[in-house]
C-alpha cells in the first residue's frame, strides 16, 4: 500500500503592487490625519492616477504608495522610504513617461519629475493609506448594516439569539 503525502500549496509570490491591506492600515493608524494642504495634494495625486488605473492599473497601484513631497504644474517630487519594494517599478522609464503624460493632462503642461528613494520612514499619508482607510470604513459600515438588517433582527427575536460575528463577503 503506497502512501502519498501532499505538499501544502505554495503561496504565490506577491507582486510589488500587491501589498497587504492590513499592513497599510497599520501604517495609517500610526499617522495623524493629513493637514488640509497635504490632503489637497493627495486628492490631486489621486486625480492624476485615476485615468492611469484604467490604462495601467499595476503602475497606478505602485504610485499609490508615493509620498508627495511636491506636487504641482511645474514640478512633481515623489518620495519612497528606503525600505520600499516599489523602487524598480516607480523609477522605470515607463513609469516616468506615464506620470509626465498624465501630469500634462491634469496640469496642462509637462512638469519636472524627481524621485527621492532614501527617505526615512516618513509619517505622511499616501493615496494608499487614505484608500485603505476608506475601504476599512466601508467594510465596517457594511458589517453594521448587516448586523442591523431587519431580517437579522427578526431572526434574533424569533430564535432568541444574538449575532456574535458578521463576516463580510470577500
Amino acid at each position: 500500500e503506497e502512501r502519498r503525502t501532499t505538499q501544502p500549496a505554495k503561496k504565490p509570490e506577491k507582486d510589488a503592487a500587491d501589498v497587504d491591506l492590513e499592513e497599510i492600515l497599520a501604517r495609517a493608524r500610526k499617522l495623524p490625519p493629513p493637514d488640509a494642504d497635504h490632503l489637497k495634494k493627495l486628492q490631486t495625486w489621486a486625480a492624476l492616477l485615476e485615468p492611469m488605473r484604467g490604462d495601467r492599473a499595476d503602475l497606478a497601484a505602485v504610485l499609490n504608495h508615493a509620498i508627495l513631497i511636491e506636487l504641482g504644474a511645474e514640478r512633481i517630487v515623489l518620495g519612497f522610504d528606503r525600505h520600499t519594494v516599489f523602487r524598480g517599478r516607480a523609477d522605470s522609464q515607463e513609469s516616468k513617461a506615464a506620470i509626465l503624460t498624465y501630469g500634462e493632462k491634469l496640469f496642462g503642461r509637462v512638469p519636472d519629475l524627481e524621485f527621492q528613494f532614501e527617505l526615512a520612514d516618513t509619517p505622511l499619508h499616501t493615496v494608499a493609506t487614505l484608500e485603505a482607510e476608506r475601504r476599512e470604513r466601508e467594510r465596517l459600515e457594511a458589517i453594521e448594516r448587516a448586523r442591523n438588517h431587519p431580517l437579522v433582527k427578526a431572526a434574533e427575536r424569533t430564535l432568541g439569539a444574538r449575532v456574535k460575528r458578521v463576516l463580510p463577503y470577500e
